[in-house]
Order: structure tokens, then sequence, then C-alpha cells
């Protein structure tokens, strides 16, 4: 369910803004841009909302069963971007289907960030049995690059530099799609949709403070630590 439920939830308003464009382009329907800009960015806030609720004692495999279905999800909207980028040609607002498209590419490592503070709590768990290989940009190896970040920990960094870089230039795409947006007559809904580049690792950084205790972060890092070595090798 909670796999259904972070698809939903990241997919759908983008869906909305996507048919709201169709809409602009066949039956000349005028739909004020700060309007399409204010619901792209829902489903991202859900998973900000996610992490602040959280307590001890909630399922973390639920979270992350949410996060990585919204990762999934936003490849499909990237898909839709693209697809529905054409749209505004027809009714005058060009920049609004490559701005979407940019923020859609950039923000496909944002679940995964999102992901990081749970993905900590789940390693420092002794019922973990198995834990999943922290390559490149995956799901994992995203979380896991920011959980080193929320320790303070450089040495996976150091060591997955080139994934670093990745997840800076998709950052900064996701940025610069928000700054044509604005542009483009968007203020002041834009920095809603700016805001979740920050909300999301920190409220994933809240949620690892809330659940993990400092007496885990030696074995944490000791898992960060062999993952790292075995990438590099």
């Amino acid at each position: 369910m909670f796999r259904s439920l972070g698809y939903a939830a990241v997919s759908v308003p983008p869906l909305i803004v996507f048919i709201l464009e169709a809409l602009e382009a066949t039956i000349r329907v005028t739909i004020p841009v700060p309007l399409l800009v204010g619901i792209y960015p829902l489903g991202m806030l859900t998973l900000v909302t996610y992490c602040l609720v959280f307590k001890p004692g909630m399922s973390i495999n639920h979270y992350l069963e949410f996060a990585n279905a919204a990762r999934s999800g936003t490849f499909l909207v990237l898909f839709g971007s693209i697809i529905a980028m054409f749209f505004p040609i027809f009714f005058g607002e060009a920049s609004l289907g490559t701005s979407l498209a940019l923020i859609s590419l950039g923000s496909v490592w944002l679940p995964s960030a999102s992901a990081a503070g749970a993905f900590g709590a789940s390693l420092s768990d002794p019922r973990t049995q198995k834990i999943p290989a922290f390559k490149g940009t995956t799901h994992t190896g995203i979380a896991s690059l920011f959980l080193a970040l929320f320790m303070r920990y450089r040495e996976p960094l150091v060591h997955r530099w080139p994934d670093v870089m990745t997840i800076i230039a998709l950052g900064a795409l996701y940025v610069l799609g928000w700054v044509l947006l604005s542009l483009s007559g968007g203020l002041p809904a834009t920095l809603f949709g700016l805001s979740m580049i920050v909300l999301l690792p920190v409220s994933s950084y809240r949620l690892f403070a809330t659940v993990v205790e400092r007496a885990y972060f030696s074995k944490i890092r000791s898992i960060l630590t062999s993952q790292s070595s075995t990438n590099s090798g």
C-alpha cells in the first residue's frame, strides 16, 4: 500500500499540471502560471510532511517503501514532462514546458535524499539481515551519500565524488528550472517549489536525528566505509 501511495503522491500533482497544459493548448483556456507552478511540487511536499510527522515507533520500512516508490514516480513525471513540454508552445508560454522538464529531471534524486534518515535507521536496526549495495546514483546510493553528510562523515563522499557531482548537477538543473519559471511570471509560487531542495534533506535529517541514537553511529559508519571500499574497488 505504501508503495502505491508514494508513487501516486509524487506523480499525481504533475499529471494534473500536464492535463491543464493540454487543455490550454486544445480549448484555449487561460490558466494562471502561478497556479500551475504551485501544484507541481505538491508531491514532494508529502515526503517532507511524512518526515516531519515521523515519530519513534512508526514503521521505518513503510517510509522506505513510500520514498522508493516516489523515486520511481519521478521518472514517470520526467517522461510526462518531456511529452507535455510542447503544449505551452501553443498558448505562448514556450519556456513553461522547458522549465517543468528541467525541474522534473533535476528532482529525480530528491526522494532518495528524503529516504536517507530512514535508511540510516534501518542500518542501525539489529534485525536488519540484508544490506543493499550503495551503488552510484541508485536510490540507496544517493541515500547513503546524504546519510554520510548527516553524520559529517567525509570518507564515502570522497570515494564517490563522481556521484556527488552528478547530484550537484541535477540540483543545478532543478534550481534553473524554477528560476526560468520565476522569469515567466511564476513568482511567488516558484519559491515554494524551490524550497523543496532544502526542505527534503533537512526533514530527512530531522527524522534521522529523532530515531537514531548516537550509540549506533559507529555501526553505520562501518557499513558506509565497507560499501564505499567495495564500490571504489
